[in-house]
């Protein structure tokens, strides 16, 4: 698949930049008009020229059908996983786990935000968890936590015993004062005002 992308990508940057000189060279006066319609002549009066523009036509088409399939259908395709059951075929879908997989990470008291990314590939499938922490913690501990979290809550989802490599990517750790003058700010908030103390001058009858 990578293969037939990155030929598509190159057929097509190619293409960009053979069409970007040749108008350069068009409005620059560089390339004879007369020339331009003589070689077009050519290639509709010759059967030769014209099976060669036929060729290259076909090959283009073809190119773009494969970059169509391969980037935007399979696309599509990577974010479903199917496996058989004795009674039939069963999908599911990537969106599924990775949200299953979010809400049980973000049951951990020292995460704050969870982003998950899963692909499915031949041999495993590839989650990518991106964290955000509450307070500062023993990394390696948590994220060891973490892995071995996705891991189980994936294979008990779908029921196999499936290679899953977890990889996590913390990029924001929150500061514990920070958290704290949060806290404070909560409770002054929610403390109700007392009373002004009115001094007492009397009653008139």
């Amino acid at each position: 698949m990578k293969f037939f992308m990155r030929l598509a990508v190159l057929f097509y940057v190619t293409l960009v930049l053979f069409l970007g000189a040749f108008l350069l060279l068009f409005v620059g006066r560089v390339l004879d008009f007369g020339y331009i319609v003589k070689v077009l002549y050519k290639a509709y009066a010759f059967d030769q020229f014209r099976l060669i523009v036929a060729i290259t036509a076909g090959v283009m088409l073809f190119i773009n059908f494969l970059f169509y399939r391969f980037c935007s259908v399979n696309v599509r395709r990577d974010k479903i996983i199917a496996f058989d059951n004795p009674y039939g075929r069963v999908s599911v879908s990537l969106m599924a786990l990775e949200e299953s997989a979010r809400r049980a990470i973000l049951r951990l008291d020292e995460i704050k935000e969870v982003k998950a990314n899963i692909e499915a590939s031949r041999c495993c499938l590839r989650c990518r968890m991106k964290i955000n922490l509450s307070k500062e913690v023993n990394i390696p501990e948590l994220t060891s936590r973490v892995q071995a979290l996705v891991r189980d809550k994936i294979q008990d989802a779908i029921g196999l015993e499936e290679k899953i490599e977890v990889t996590v990517y913390v990029s924001k750790i929150l500061p514990s004062y920070v958290n704290r003058t949060r806290v404070e700010e909560n409770k002054s908030d929610t403390t109700p005002a007392s009373e002004p103390n009115i001094p007492f001058r009397g009653y008139r009858i």
